[in-house]
């Protein structure tokens, strides 16, 4: 994840134990590393698509100048609890020195980290992959894009398959499993990205493609909207495979039958697949950090 910063910020509060503390106001210096993807901002040159730093020195000002605690520790606490509560970044790191407070220091204080932290029952996204032009390439590049992007990855087997819905060459396909802490609506922009940076044309919807990223599953979820849980799981055998693959076990939200349930039923005779070349396969389990079995 990227880092957005602010440093030395100075801010006049009332801090401390002392009668003689609570009767003027010392100033306080925080330094500010907060966790921020900032690939759309910096593809778009959009201001509207990157963290505001200004807005957060302006908020983080108005708290503290109006703030009267005694201890260093629950000011930084409350601190970085508001930038996690109120703008969108995954984890903050404060470091809060309380200038001159021991005698023969430049200053004390404390250095926290805090993070976003998922719901307990945290869910996982499922997004299956698709590559007919240069799938040796272009895979691996988008698997390792989205282990920078959305953390730990688990995959499944690869295969090919022939194209669906027109003429051209053979598809590979394969599942990426990972933890979602975004919402799917971040999740799918940042996978469009994803296929942007892997030189996908939008010209025409059939037709051969270097990268296809479709957001099949976000735990449990139903949205229409948002075609969750899409279509193409119980369609097609190159989605319905490797997801059983790769989560055997759970369930459709909407069927109720676990995947493999699911697999064990299809009818693929018009859908073959096969088992994609080793030596991609393991590409992708490198780009995805995972050792090959």
């Amino acid at each position: 994840m990227d880092t957005i910063y602010i440093e030395d910020l100075r801010i006049d509060t009332v801090i401390g134990l002392y009668d003689w503390e609570r009767r003027i106001r010392q100033t306080v210096r925080f330094d500010l590393d907060m966790a921020f993807d900032i690939t759309a901002a910096a593809a778009t040159d959009d201001v509207d698509r990157t963290l505001n730093y200004k807005a957060v020195a302006k908020r983080v000002i108005a708290y503290v100048e109006a703030a009267e605690f005694e201890l260093v520790e629950t000011l930084a606490e409350r601190v970085a609890a508001l930038i996690l509560d109120e703008f969108p970044v995954q984890q903050v790191r404060l470091r809060l020195n309380k200038a001159f407070a021991l005698r023969g220091a430049r200053g004390v204080g404390v250095d926290i980290r805090r993070q976003r932290h998922p719901s307990p029952a945290a869910e996982r996204a499922f997004v299956g992959v698709g590559s007919n032009i240069e799938p040796s390439n272009y895979i691996p590049q988008a698997v390792r894009l989205m282990r920078e992007r959305f953390g730990a990855l688990n995959v499944s087997p690869a295969y090919t398959c022939p194209a669906v819905g027109f003429d051209g060459p053979p598809f590979v396909n394969l599942v990426v499993a990972f933890v979602a802490t975004d919402e799917p609506a971040t999740i799918a922009e940042a996978l469009r990205e994803i296929e942007n940076a892997c030189g996908r044309l939008r010209e025409e919807r059939t037709r051969s493609r270097t990268m296809d990223l479709d957001l099949l599953l976000v735990g449990d979820r139903i949205d229409e909207k948002r075609r969750l849980p899409r279509d193409d799981i119980r369609r097609y055998a190159f989605t319905l495979k490797p997801l059983a693959d790769i989560a055997p076990d759970a369930r459709h939200p909407v069927d109720g039958r676990r995947y493999d349930e699911l697999w064990q039923t299809f009818d693929d005779r018009d859908q073959p697949l096969a088992v994609a070349d080793a030596a991609l396969g393991e590409a992708i389990a490198a780009a995805a950090g995972m050792t090959p079995d």
